[in-house]
């Protein structure tokens, strides 16, 4: 089995101006919900088997001390885009990636791209390493998702500028533009 793109997050100000026009357009929104610890908070699009994060710094220190260092991404020239895989990363990929604890829920294990972290010109790449299926981490699969938050399938979007930005050629593959 090989990965699957789980979701996509973007960085955007915490006042979240996109919220309105994206409600207008029909998609039904979940959260916020705040990620203690790693300094954001985040709403989402759902969609059956992926998602759209909108991610903000909340707490900026909380951010300074976190191995992820989103608030860097705040930076004029830096990607605001990060992509998380689901699934098993083949063993000659694997190659660079660091462990990922993330404080708000600390028994999830998350394979991150070290150098993602600090190539502030490319996306933040991670994976999810609990579970080799990517069902397990489908909005569809997920008991705790009220269906009624679960946008059609056909509506997922991919911006075209995360082109733009360096992305290592295994992990474009698995894009879907």
């Amino acid at each position: 089995m090989t990965l699957k793109l789980n979701h996509y997050f973007t960085l955007v100000d915490k006042s979240f101006p996109l919220r309105q026009g994206l409600l207008n357009q029909g998609f039904r929104l979940a959260g916020p919900i705040c990620h203690k610890g790693q300094g954001t908070s985040a709403e989402f699009i759902l969609f059956p088997k992926n998602y759209v994060e909108f991610i903000w710094i909340d707490d900026l220190e909380a951010s300074k001390n976190n191995l992820l260092k989103l608030h860097l991404r705040n930076q004029k020239d830096a990607c605001k885009y990060g992509l998380c895989f689901t699934g098993t990363l083949p063993e000659e990929h694997i190659k660079g990636f660091i462990t990922y604890n993330p404080p708000y829920n600390p028994s999830t294990k998350i394979m991150v791209l070290e150098e993602s972290i600090d190539d502030l010109s490319m996306p933040l790449i991670f994976f999810l390493a609990d579970s080799t299926d990517p069902k397990d981490f489908e909005p569809q699969n997920n008991k705790n998702i009220s269906m009624e938050l679960i946008n059609p399938e056909h509506k997922f979007f991919i911006p075209e500028d995360i082109r733009n930005f360096k992305i290592p050629e295994y992990f474009k593959e698995l894009i879907c533009f």
